[in-house]
C-alpha cells in the first residue's frame, strides 16, 4: 500500500506519504530478500529542513536458504532534516538474537557538507557477544565532495566482543568465538589501520584452532606483531612482520614449536622474505 497526498495550507504546500507493504521479495541473483515496511513521511514544500520520515517498522529477511543461518533484520525510528535515529534495531538469526540502537547524523552549512557521526550498540540477549560502533567524517575546510579522498577526516572505533565463529563456518561449538578492536582514522587516501584481534578461537573437524594478532596499517605500510596460532600439537608465535603497499616488498618473523610424538620435538625460528 502506498498513499500520497498534497496537502494545503496557509503556508504552502506539504507533501505527505504512507508505505505499508509486508514480504515484499526482492532478488539480487540467486539470492532473494523480504522486506516488510510501515512507513509515513512529512515534507513541507516550503520548509524542507522540517520534513521526517516515521519508520514504525522496517525488516528484512533471507528467504533463499542460500545463507544457512537465516539472518533477519528489523528496525524502527525517524529520519529528519539532522540525521536519522533508531530506537530499536532486532538482529536474529539460528546462532544468536542481538538488540540494540544507533544514530547516524550529519551537519550541512550552506549546502556544504561539514560532519556526520555514527555510533551503534547491538548486545545480545543470553550471551557475551556484543557489538560498538563510533565513527565520524569531518570536513574543516568546507571543500566539496570531489575532495572526499584527500581533505575528509574521519575517525572510527569498532569493538567486537566474543563473535559466533558459527556464522563463518559449520559445527562450531559456544566456545568457538573471535573479539577484535579495530580502529581507523586519517584521509581515504592515506588511512591509518590498527587491528587487535583477541584470543580467539575456531574450531576443524572438532580440533579447536586458536589465534590472536596485531596489525595495522600506517604510511601505506602492513605491520604484524604480537600474533600466535596454536592448532594441535603445533604453535607458531612471535609472529611478526611488515610489508609495503608500494613496492610489494616484506618480510615475516615466526617462531614454530611443535611435536610428531612423545620423543621428538621441533624448535624453528622462520624467516621469510617476501
Amino acid at each position: 500500500l502506498v498513499l500520497i497526498s498534497f496537502l494545503q495550507s496557509s503556508q504552502g504546500i506539504s507533501v505527505d506519504g504512507l508505505f505499508n507493504f509486508q514480504d515484499f521479495p526482492i532478488a539480487f541473483g540467486n539470492t532473494v530478500i523480504t522486506c516488510t515496511a510501515d512507513l509515513s513521511s512529512h515534507v513541507p514544500l516550503y520548509d524542507i529542513a522540517s520534513c521526517f520520515v516515521d519508520i514504525r517498522l522496517l525488516s528484512v529477511s533471507e528467504a533463499s536458504g542460500l545463507i544457512p543461518f537465516e539472518p533477519s533484520l528489523s528496525l524502527s525510528g525517524k529520519i529528519n532534516n539532522y540525521g536519522l535515529t533508531l530506537d530499536n534495531i532486532i538482529y536474529n538469526d539460528l546462532v544468536s538474537l542481538l538488540d540494540g540502537s544507533g544514530n547516524l547524523m550529519w551537519s550541512f552549512s550552506d549546502s556544504i557538507f561539514e560532519s556526520a557521526s555514527l555510533n551503534l550498540s547491538l548486545t545480545s540477549t543470553t550471551t557475551s557477544e556484543s557489538y560498538l560502533v563510533s565513527a565520524s567524517l569531518s570536513n574543516p575546510d568546507k571543500k566539496t565532495l570531489s575532495s572526499l579522498v584527500n581533505d575528509f577526516y574521519f575517525s572510527s572505533q569498532i569493538s567486537i566482543n566474543e563473535f559466533p565463529m558459527a556464522r563463518v563456518r559449520l559445527m562450531q561449538s559456544e566456545l568457538d568465538v573471535c573479539s577484535a578492536d579495530i580502529m581507523i582514522m586519517g584521509t581515504i587516501e592515506n588511512p591509518y589501520v590498527s587491528l587487535n584481534v583477541k584470543p580467539s578461537r575456531l574450531s576443524f573437524s572438532g580440533v579447536p584452532f586458536y589465534f590472536n594478532a596485531g596489525a595495522s596499517l600506517d604510511d601505506g605500510v602492513f605491520y604484524l606483531n604480537d600474533s600466535q596460532i596454536l592448532f594441535g600439537n603445533h604453535k607458531v608465535s612471535n609472529i611478526s612482520g611488515q610489508f609495503s603497499l608500494s613496492n610489494f616488498v616484506g618480510k615475516v618473523n615466526a617462531v614454530y614449536d611443535g611435536s610428531l610424538s612423545s620423543e621428538y620435538n621441533i624448535h624453528a625460528p622462520i624467516e621469510l622474505a617476501i
